[in-house]
């Protein structure tokens, strides 16, 4: 071989021109689908934040409730008190007496549910955060 014989460099070059097409809808499918994501997070986040207020609003609601039931404790407390003795002077009759211990009875039970609730609603609220009322952070 000599120089002058030269060299024949031969390139087979195949382009399949739906290739373009198909990677194009590739590209939109993938937009697609991270548009999809990015509004199932936003709603996620959104529900998170409904979700917290509600806890949130429960829990005021309870704490205001136990407030409640503890001044009507006291109220019932004062009255059981009086009537205990007016029963003592004989002014009274010892029907009023039990009444009056009844409805102390009545309010004792009240302040525990309250509590109860009170306690239910924090325990709500921290799930809702997602903390645990047992951890220290």
């Amino acid at each position: 071989m000599s120089a002058a014989d030269g060299l024949t460099l031969k390139l087979d070059f195949v382009w399949n021109p739906l290739d373009a097409i198909e990677r194009a809808a590739m590209l939109k499918s993938a937009q697609a689908n991270l548009d999809s994501a990015r509004i199932a997070l936003k709603r996620a986040e959104d529900n998170l934040k409904l979700e917290i207020r509600q806890k949130l609003n429960d829990f005021e609601t309870a704490r205001l409730r136990l407030e409640q039931a503890r001044r009507e404790y006291a109220i019932a407390q004062e009255s059981r008190d009086l009537a205990a003795l007016r029963y003592q002077e004989g002014v009274a009759l010892f029907s009023e007496l039990a009444q009056a211990a009844q409805s102390l009875a009545q309010s004792d039970y009240s302040v525990a549910q309250a509590e109860y609730e009170l306690l239910m609603a924090s325990i709500n609220l921290y799930n809702a955060c997602g903390l645990s009322p047992r951890t220290k952070k």
